[in-house]
């Protein structure tokens, strides 16, 4: 049988990594934000194929700031579940 080894946590820093990834998260959020409200002004300074060439920029631009959004909270949410499984293991 393999001996244990108690490994301790060091639960602020896990803390602190979780909301430096929510800021990432945020940032892009804002940008999102941004972008979509400055849409239709940046739209009608282009004309022709490049209008067609912003929409389809704008178009990959949003979609990944929702891919990074999701990304982001998927990590902050295994971060802080992460967390409590090791506190509940070390109370144990």
């Amino acid at each position: 049988m393999p001996a244990t080894v108690d490994v301790p946590g060091n639960y602020p820093l896990l803390g602190g990594i979780a909301s430096q990834l929510q800021t990432c998260g945020t940032t892009a959020q804002s940008l999102l934000d941004a972008g979509r409200a400055s849409k239709q002004t940046l739209m009608g300074t282009f004309q022709g194929d490049t209008a067609n060439t912003f929409l389809d920029s704008f178009t990959k631009f949003e979609g990944v700031c929702q891919d990074t959004i999701e990304v982001v909270h998927r990590g902050v949410n295994a971060y802080h579940n992460g967390i409590g499984g090791m506190q509940g293991n070390e109370k144990q």
